[in-house]
């Protein structure tokens, strides 16, 4: 790539985004939809810096629990599938994705990660193989956004508001 054609990256690793340990009901309220998700997420980790996705996911508030828990099912499978999520969060979110889905209103995805929940018994039963996830990561990426997974997720939290806001 000639110096002329290059991409100036600086442009992107220099927009850095402020970081709150401590959320407040007009931070939450005047972030803009498309940020919201991602400031609950921050305040999650930052204040809880070398814990298991289990121990987060124990401290948080329910309204944290929902958002945290789906935050990171659709990350890890964008990353590497249900097997990726299963394998990286060593099962410990398993049992509260599909409750977790339904109070967002995402019943089509709960549907999937319920099936791919139970492959996972399955596999760790030696009774199947990792390839029986492929099918499901594929309705996956479908569905999320006929289900409209981050709408529903800032919905969330813009309706429970109260259950983000730092103590």
């Amino acid at each position: 790539m000639s110096e002329d054609n290059r991409y100036d990256f600086s442009k992107i690793f220099n927009k850095v985004r402020p970081i709150h340990d401590r959320l407040t009901d007009d931070l939450i309220k005047n972030t803009p939809d498309e940020d919201v998700t991602q400031l609950i997420i921050d305040s999650i980790q930052f204040n809880s810096k070398n814990k298991s996705y289990g121990e987060i996911y124990a401290g948080l508030t329910s309204g944290q629990k929902i958002i945290y828990s789906i935050y990171i099912l659709e990350t890890k499978i964008f990353n590497g599938g249900f097997g990726g999520f299963y394998f990286n969060t060593e099962c410990e979110l398993n049992q509260f994705l599909e409750p977790n889905l339904i109070a967002i209103g995402a019943k089509s995805v709960a549907d999937i990660v319920r099936r791919a929940n139970e492959v996972c018994e399955s596999i760790l039963a030696d009774q199947a193989e990792p390839d029986k996830f492929y099918p499901l990561d594929k309705e996956f990426y479908e569905v999320i956004e006929v289900d409209r997974l981050e709408a529903r997720r800032v919905t969330y939290i813009r309706e429970y508001r109260e259950q983000f806001i730092s103590a």
